[in-house]
């Protein structure tokens, strides 16, 4: 009996989907570290638009001197497509732009 195209690609359709059911599924989301300045004014629209972004404050700390914060948080790197103007607009120029570095 020959060997048909068709053969081939069932018999590697259900090898390939008897290796994905085997292994738990696992869906990784890249992930980016901010760093930022805000005022006491510019904070509750700060935590508003991280909060929709699903981004979360690491640690924010008093910068020595002055009246601002600085503020570290972690978001998912597809909700930081316009975080920066954003943030600009929603706490009218009291939060500055982010810093933003790849993290996990």
């Amino acid at each position: 009996k020959d060997i048909t195209g068709g053969i081939v690609v069932a018999a590697l359709r259900s090898g390939i989907r008897c290796a994905l059911l085997t292994r738990p599924a696992r869906l990784v989301e890249g992930h980016l570290r901010l760093t930022l300045h805000s005022s006491l004014a510019g904070l509750g629209s700060l935590h508003a638009v991280l909060s929709k972004r699903r981004g979360k404050v690491v640690t924010d700390t008093m910068v020595d001197g002055t009246d601002l914060i600085r503020i570290t948080a972690t978001i998912p790197q597809a909700e930081s497509f316009g975080l920066a103007p954003e943030l600009l607009k929603k706490s009218s120029g009291e939060v500055t732009a982010p810093e933003l570095v790849f993290s996990r």
